[in-house]
C-alpha cells in the first residue's frame, strides 16, 4: 500500500538526502524548494491547482 510522505518527512528522509547528495543537489536548495511547495499548497489548499502529491513511497 503506497504511503504519501509529508514535506517534513521529505526534509529528513535519509534516502532522499542520499539521492540528493549523489545528484549534487544542495541540501539548502532542496529545503527551499520544499518550503516553496508547502507555501503553494497552503495558498491553494484543495483547489487542485498545484497537482498531485509530491512523492509516494511504496
Amino acid at each position: 500500500m503506497p504511503e504519501t510522505l509529508t514535506i517534513t518527512e521529505m526534509r529528513s528522509d535519509p534516502l532522499i538526502a542520499l539521492l540528493n547528495r549523489a545528484d549534487g543537489i544542495d541540501p539548502g536548495s532542496f529545503v527551499k524548494l520544499l518550503d516553496e511547495a508547502a507555501q503553494k499548497l497552503n495558498k491553494y489548499g484543495g483547489s487542485g491547482r498545484v497537482g498531485p502529491a509530491l512523492w509516494h513511497r511504496k
